[in-house]
């Protein structure tokens, strides 16, 4: 596969923006020498001037606000297109890992499948008279099945639960045997 890779044309450091200069403290000092007029302002229960006054800064803050997402628009539209066009590639990639992704999947499913029908087959070898008493569901172990569980390690196992089994049958035969007090 040939190498995959983002070259910039052009130095990041040149393409950070410059600040933008504009007069913050000016316009900062202005609102605090009229905001307490606004702040500690009695209306009295004629409210049409508070109405005018709302409505004023409010325009204010909305033109404010206005001119920000202006200015924001066009700094921001070399980074909006940049990533639009990574976007558009990292797209085209993804499609590509998905399909990959299944095969793998797939793939993986199909060496459970073989590995379960594997240990399945050792345990009806091994389990004998018990059949009919602890069928595999039982004793089922899922990490049985990954790529790195070694089949001696899980026949070796799936032996100490079957011996496990007829211990503890061997106990509750004997406690059986030994009841003659009925409970």
């Amino acid at each position: 596969m040939s190498q995959l890779e983002l070259i910039l044309k052009d130095d990041v450091s040149k393409l950070i923006p410059a600040m933008i200069a504009w007069n913050n403290k000016e316009l900062m000092a202005q609102v605090n020498e009229i905001l307490p007029r606004y702040l500690n302002a009695e209306y009295g229960d004629d409210i049409s001037q508070a109405k005018e006054d709302r409505t004023a800064l409010n325009n204010f803050i909305k033109t404010l606000n206005s001119k920000r997402l202006e200015i924001k628009k066009v700094y921001t539209a070399p980074l909006d297109k940049f990533t639009e066009e990574v976007n558009e590639v990292i797209a085209a990639v993804t499609k590509a890992t998905d399909r990959i992704g299944e095969i793998i999947t797939i793939a993986e499913n199909k060496a459970k499948a073989e590995k379960k029908a594997e240990i399945v087959k050792y345990f009806n070898e091994v389990i004998g008279d018990l059949a009919d008493l602890v069928p595999y569901e039982k004793i089922e172990d899922t990490k049985w099945y990954n790529a790195t569980a070694k089949i001696k390690a899980t026949t070796k196992a799936i032996d100490e639960k079957i011996a496990k089994i007829r211990e503890d049958l061997t106990v509750i035969d004997s406690l059986g045997a030994n009841d003659t007090n009925g409970l």
